[in-house]
């Protein structure tokens, strides 16, 4: 069973998808300059039209916009990741891995499926949009195979002993009152303190993109080199004491919806988007989502108090008596202002403290006492309380297993293609 988790579990995280394929317009270039070689890999070569081909995706997917001078400013961070995918797939043919038909055809669906297309859509849209279908054909094959390689080779030196998972159960469960943090991340390894200076100024143009409108997502899948790209980054729920010092001391001063600066790690350089945080990871109940109604009285922040002592007695006798949100509203349609009526379904954590106040325990049906706000007077009431299933924090020992697997079959993975890069024969010509 174990072995079937390790296998299925690294294979998974190889695997690269597009999340979105969009038309685009694009000025084609002459023969002469599509036929060029930007790189030499071993005895195999990289065209100008491949990498083009693939600045063209990128563009597409994370919704760049389409400019002569983004396709310039994308062109050596491809081109890296481009000579990578090369020296993947001469691996991969030289210990006799190829992918199947079934294989390639299960990516495409899985693209075609998150996308929303109908099945063989893909194919048709990308050739309507001037995207040769084979920069994206390269990239599957490459997300296949490589996990396949790296597997055959280490796959039988890696051993996850019983103590060792014994030992992360122990410590998830001790450690689920610290902090969890929902994260995503681009990861741009090290291979020595010389790279420093670039692999910062290729995540400084990462986050550049972004504020210009680039999906982190889609940036993501296209240049981080962590097993999470995959998922366009999405790490998950991540504790406390599984992170980094040097990452929580930068996302514990962001806000959910943040994304960090460059942060230098031992061996890499990481880009984080902080998508939430809870204070901890134990079993706890959600916030309830409640569905409001409200009468409200215009009346002016400056208004004399005997005047709101007036209208807060008005509302409070207009809605005395009701029992459900029609005859709420329904009786006080003489009085009201109109902003009065429905205001949706609201997550009770998320309203206002003077309004949590007056509604946190108040039952479905009855009106709240008069409320006075900035620019008039409101009473509430809870159409419907919606209380929401416990989540469910449950230690599973088969994951935390095959998170260790994998955890170490990445660090050979990035170990292996840093060798095959020291000893090919590289030429640039970009």
């Amino acid at each position: 069973k174990r072995m079937q988790i390790k296998i299925t579990g690294f294979i998974l995280l190889g695997v690269i998808l597009m999340s979105c394929i969009t038309s685009a317009a694009y000025t084609p270039a002459n023969a002469q300059e599509t036929l060029r070689i930007a790189a030499v890999v071993n005895e195999g070569a990289i065209s100008a039209y491949d990498l083009l081909a693939r600045i063209r995706l990128i563009v597409t997917m994370s919704r760049l916009p389409k400019t002569k001078e983004t396709i310039n400013r994308l062109k050596g961070d491809t081109l890296r990741v481009l000579i990578d995918e090369n020296l993947k797939l001469q691996e991969a043919e030289t210990r006799g891995f190829n992918t199947t038909q079934e294989e390639i055809e299960a990516a495409i669906a899985l693209i075609e499926q998150r996308n929303k297309m109908s099945p063989g859509q893909l194919p048709s849209i990308l050739n309507s949009s001037g995207i040769d279908i084979e920069t994206l054909l390269q990239q599957i094959r490459s997300s296949i195979l490589w996990p396949k390689v790296v597997m055959s080779k280490y796959a039988s030196t890696v051993d996850v002993s019983d103590a060792e998972v014994d030992s992360a159960v122990a410590k998830a469960e001790a450690a689920q009152e610290l902090p969890v943090f929902l994260i995503s991340e681009i990861i741009i390894p090290l291979e020595n303190v010389a790279q420093h200076q670039e692999a910062e100024k290729q995540v400084q143009r990462l986050i550049n993109n972004i504020q210009q409108g680039a999906d982190f997502a889609a940036l993501a899948r296209s240049f981080s080199q962590s097993p999470s790209s995959k998922n366009g980054g999405d790490a998950g729920w991540i504790r406390q004491d599984q992170l980094p010092n040097e990452i929580i001391s930068v996302i514990s001063g962001m806000r959910p919806g943040q994304i960090s600066q460059p942060i230098r790690l031992e061996t890499s350089i990481a880009l984080i988007h902080l998508r939430d945080y809870k204070a901890n990871s134990r079993k706890q109940m959600e916030s309830p989502t409640l569905n409001l109604s409200q009468v409200h009285l215009a009346l002016p922040a400056d208004a004399p108090e005997n005047t709101v002592a007036t209208y807060m007695e008005s509302v409070r006798k207009n809605t005395t008596g009701t029992n459900d949100c029609e005859s709420f509203l329904k009786s006080a349609a003489k009085i009201s202002s109109p902003i009065s009526g429905s205001l949706g379904d609201i997550q009770q954590s998320k309203l206002p403290a003077h309004l949590l106040k007056a509604v946190g325990t108040l039952k479905a049906g009855i009106p709240s006492a008069p409320i006075r706000t900035n620019d008039g007077v409101i009473v509430l009431m809870v159409c419907k309380r919606t209380i929401p299933e416990a989540t469910s924090n449950d230690i599973d020992r088969d994951r935390i297993y095959a998170q260790i697997f994998d955890s170490r079959m990445s660090i050979y993975a990035r170990q292996y293609i840093r060798d095959l890069r020291r000893t090919a024969f590289i030429d640039i010509r970009q």
